[in-house]
């Protein structure tokens, strides 16, 4: 094959391809699926062309794509490495082992690793059954989990110029653990969890468990919708006694971005970036648990009226997730890396595709001409440490123009100059309303102080 970009220079790729289960019409059928992973860069706002087509054997060598010895399936291979980390493994058993990382002076911290898949049983027949408002597991889990992943059907790894690849497919479970060799990523795990069997007649609640020796001495930290990240304490609440009558279920917290737990005397850290919001907790030393699928067979009573129960040709529902796991040294600023995958998980590319003869480039209204230079003539010092976005809007009161949304991605109180600044209004998140308005129309709250008795009015609850 021949990729080329906007500037129809040849660009070197890796090709993964490997058999998949297609489930269509009530059957499972094996096709091919490739994926190609190539190293470009982007301005912000910037729109950029690829073209594959079919190309010649006689290109030079660094720019042809070659998928024809892409997989590699010696035993030799009991790691993937980019530099930065690396992943151990046992090919044969399917367990990660260790992993390790290294800053850019080379110090490294390794840790044991393991990934492992377990189930929780729902609630059933009971007063309050589990559903897609509730998480309650059954006495039989009420209090740890049972293995889900099943034994290993087979594996192999890629190592290619730009990506190194271990897949692991187990029964009921398939997991993809890629380096990327030129991105500060950090290990990503792309997992499709099977269709979930309730033969046995027991909803079931899949969760992943990362497996550390860190000791985070029942202490974890979630992120707020996405902003700062919250001290949570197993079976504690700071405002109230909490009297715990699920030790699993009322230690989860809702995660928009990640979750991790570290080691203050042997300082490191571990953290589980998501693409999605999903449910974590930490409930055994040195372990992240993130819940990935749930299929349960009875309604838990709050309104949907039905269990949460998805169907497709005659099975439960598959998902697929993306999950990014650093490890790193307590000396780094505790959001740094963690924000760093996170703006790259919240600001993607957008991907394109069309099946087309012509070479000539697809048309698009163009913002990076208008705005491109609009983050250098705002800021002086700004650095890594502001995100940037923009949004071309039509505002009601103040007509056409451009929202510039800015979000501290550092916990520093360094200073951050503005400049070229000629009006500014702050505006609400839905971006159809100053803040001043907002607040001066904001619902009057009666507050009563039950110690004192005395009345007030207040608007900032």
């Amino acid at each position: 094959f021949e990729l080329t970009g906007t500037d129809s220079k040849l660009i070197g790729a890796d090709i993964i391809c490997r058999l998949v289960d297609v489930i269509d019409s009530y059957k499972t059928e094996q096709a091919e699926d490739c994926n190609m992973y190539f190293v470009d860069s982007f301005e912000n706002v910037e729109s950029k062309q690829y073209t594959l087509q079919v190309g010649s054997s006689e290109l030079e060598d660094e720019a042809f794509i070659d998928r024809s010895s892409s997989v590699v399936n010696d035993e030799e291979f009991d790691m993937i490495s980019n530099g930065s980390y690396t992943l151990k493994f046992n090919k044969s058993t399917g367990e990660f082992t260790t992993l390790t990382s290294c800053d850019g002076t080379q110090k490294c911290q390794t840790t044991p690793f393991t990934v492992d898949f377990r189930q929780y049983h729902s609630m059933q027949n009971s007063n309050q059954n589990s559903g897609a408002y509730i998480f309650r597991p059954n006495d039989q889990t009420f209090n740890s989990t049972i293995a889900y992943r099943g034994d290993l059907d087979s594996s192999d790894v890629f190592k290619g110029n730009f990506i190194e690849e271990v897949m692991f497919d187990y029964e009921n479970i398939k997991v993809h653990a890629r380096l990327f060799k030129q991105s500060e990523l950090p290990v990503e795990f792309e997992v499709l969890v099977k269709p979930i069997g309730v033969l046995d007649l027991h909803g079931k609640e899949i969760v992943v468990e990362y497996s550390t020796d860190i000791i985070n001495e029942k202490t974890f930290y979630t992120d707020s919708c996405g902003l700062y990240m919250q001290e949570r304490i197993d079976n504690y609440r700071p405002t109230w006694h909490l009297q715990v009558s699920q030790p699993r279920s009322g230690n989860y917290y809702p995660i928009r971005s990640a979750i991790f737990v570290q080691d203050k005397v042997n300082q490191k850290r571990l953290t589980v970036s998501t693409e999605r919001s999903q449910g974590a907790t930490s409930v055994e030393e040195g372990k992240i648990e993130v819940m990935v699928h749930r299929r349960t067979l009875q309604d838990d009573g709050r309104g949907v009226g039905e269990p949460l129960n998805e169907i497709a040709y005659g099975r439960g529902l598959q998902t697929i997730f993306h999950h990014y796991v650093s490890l790193e040294t307590l000396d780094v600023t505790k959001s740094d890396n963690q924000r760093y995958v996170q703006r790259s998980l919240d600001m993607p590319a957008e991907v394109y595709y069309s099946l087309s003869k012509s070479s000539s480039r697809l048309q698009s209204e163009d913002i990076h001409d208008q705005f491109a230079s609009l983050e250098q003539s705002l800021f002086s010092d700004a650095g890594e440490s502001i995100k940037v976005e923009y949004r071309v809007i039509h505002h009601p009161e103040f007509g056409r123009g451009v929202v510039v949304v800015l979000s501290n991605l550092s916990e520093s109180d360094s200073p951050v100059t503005l400049r070229a600044l000629t009006a500014m209004n702050r505006l609400t998140l839905s971006l159809n309303n100053t803040w001043e308005k907002m607040m001066a129309e904001k619902y009057q709250w009666q507050v009563r102080d039950f110690q004192t008795g005395a009345s007030s009015t207040r608007r900032d609850l």
